[in-house]
């Protein structure tokens, strides 16, 4: 997100100077017990707002196991 916001894909906010953008991980607590027994994580997630500049956006990710 740091590249992102430096490559200006990610609005910058004036006020504070830094990316608009958040990550979120889901804590083991919050996890169900179903999830945890298959080794399963469904709590990342990310959002920002795209600098002005960018009218259309493509993901991809990639998580090695």
């Amino acid at each position: 997100m740091l590249q992102a916001t430096a490559n200006g894909v990610i609005l910058i906010n004036d006020k504070t100077g830094a990316g608009e953008y958040t990550v979120t991980a889901q804590s083991r607590d919050n996890t169900s017990a179903e999830d945890i027994a298959q080794r399963h994580y469904s709590g990342l997630s990310f959002s920002y707002r795209r600098s002005g500049a960018i009218h259309s956006v493509t993901v991809r990710g990639t998580v090695l196991l």
